[in-house]
């Protein structure tokens, strides 16, 4: 994972942060990745990239909610709020602040592989 670039130059690269295929990354804001993979749960960082070079990633948190995998996830920075799609046809809706479940929104009737918020 290549995190982050000044005049071209990397800044991080993180190796073996999840021990499943890594599907799709987002930062919702200057201090906070998700990173959804394989497994069914969303993993919450915590990084210091805007406040320092020696930036180390800190798990925050494991968000459970879906069976299978998570394919697709987007944020609003207004609403402080983020979906994830996952390959068992579900789409949560995600508190930002409190890093938590707010709702299951209909099943889709196929498998995601793309939201937008």
């Amino acid at each position: 994972l290549l995190l982050g670039t000044v005049e071209g130059k990397t800044l991080h690269v993180y190796e073996s942060l999840e021990h499943q295929r890594v599907m799709c990354v987002i930062c919702p804001d200057a201090e906070t990745l998700l990173v959804a993979g394989d497994h069914s749960y969303i993993s919450v960082y915590g990084h210091a990239l805007a406040r320092s070079k020696d930036a180390a990633l800190k798990l925050r948190r494991k968000l459970f909610g879906h069976r299978e995998a998570v394919n697709c996830m987007s944020s609003s920075d207004n609403h402080r709020v983020f979906v994830s799609g996952s390959a068992d046809m579900t789409v949560i809706l995600w508190d930002l602040n409190t890093l938590s479940f707010v709702r299951q929104l209909s099943v889709h009737p196929t498998r995601l592989t793309t939201v937008h918020i």
